[in-house]
């Protein structure tokens, strides 16, 4: 009886670790939005005017609150995040994969935004 019991638990054991789910990393689609979300926070402090910056330079003080505020989105932590990114940088073929997602989105965004501008006489192309 002890011997199928403790057969049993090895069965079990196994079982369950053969389901765990990779959870070191963000999923594929979250991270991609993730990344997306943080791209559009970085290219933002870039343009957010005051007197502290000069200019094209980054807001670092706006943009840590930025970062906060993605995490939030997202429900994930900063750790979350490190330990992802940290994931597809060891995996090239899947950070490769994300960031052509990515940049296929930021185009289409480009293209939405111009259609836009296009309509008001004199305005500038963005991302051109």
């Amino acid at each position: 009886m002890p011997r199928l019991l403790l057969l049993v638990t090895f069965f079990c054991l196994l079982n369950a670790a053969c389901n765990r789910k990779d959870n070191s990393h963000l999923p594929p689609k979250q991270m991609e939005q993730v990344m997306l979300d943080i791209s559009m926070a970085e290219s933002y402090s870039v343009m957010a005017r005051d007197n502290a910056h000069p200019p094209g330079t980054k807001n670092t003080d706006s943009l840590a609150a930025y970062y906060q505020q993605v995490f939030a989105h997202h429900r994930i932590t900063q750790e979350q995040f490190k330990a992802s990114l940290g994931w597809y940088k060891t995996h090239p073929e899947e950070l490769d994969s994300l960031y052509s997602r990515i940049s296929a989105e930021v185009d289409k965004t480009l293209e939405v935004e111009n259609k836009k501008l296009r309509a008001v006489p004199g305005a500038p192309q963005v991302g051109k």
